[in-house]
């Protein structure tokens, strides 16, 4: 595991998550752009919360 990840185990979770990934592949959008687009705001706005 990487240091500071978190590891989950809830199946219906982890299934969200790929039912994601397989939406993302079948609409062609890539990884890359997903991520700077919905993911990276969201780690931005938990970090800033995390700092303050």
């Amino acid at each position: 595991m990487l240091a500071g990840a978190y590891q989950h185990d809830d199946a219906q979770l982890i299934e969200a998550c790929r039912a994601d990934f397989e939406q993302l592949y079948g609409a062609g959008e890539d990884f890359s752009s997903f991520h700077d687009r919905v993911t990276g705001p969201l780690l931005r706005t938990r970090c800033a919360e995390a700092s303050a």
